[in-house]
């Protein structure tokens, strides 16, 4: 993963992390979007903004991650709650591909854009 804005960066203490964070993913390998969605950095929640570029175009979906809880939101599929990241990770693992056609139909990479905002955890 990738922080493309140096200006977006945080410092804390002697750690950095990016506001803004971009990477790969492919039908086999969700790893790095997953890792950028649920991290939260020093925060115990954050929303994320999430774009991913498919064939023809992008598309792009949201995230409110509380503590371990995980509301997703995407404007074809509506608003899903997952009680812990486990269960939102493999989720998206089982859905990346074949359900929501966020892979796209041809074998290969596709690139995604994660921006986090900060919200206050209740």
């Amino acid at each position: 993963m990738v922080c493309h804005n140096a200006a977006k960066r945080q410092k804390v203490g002697d750690l950095s992390r990016c506001d803004e964070v971009a990477g790969t993913v492919s039908k086999s390998d969700v790893s790095a979007l997953t890792k950028a969605i649920l991290d939260t950095g020093n925060e115990t929640a954050g929303a994320k903004k999430i774009s991913i570029n498919l064939e023809g175009g992008s598309h792009t979906v949201s995230a409110l991650i509380q503590g371990e809880k995980v509301v997703f939101f995407d404007p074809n599929f509506g608003e899903m709650t997952f009680p812990s990241h486990q269960k939102f990770e493999t989720w998206l693992k089982e859905a990346f591909g074949e359900k929501s056609g966020y892979a796209g139909k041809k074998e290969g990479k596709r690139f995604f854009n994660v921006v986090n905002y900060h919200a206050n955890s209740q």
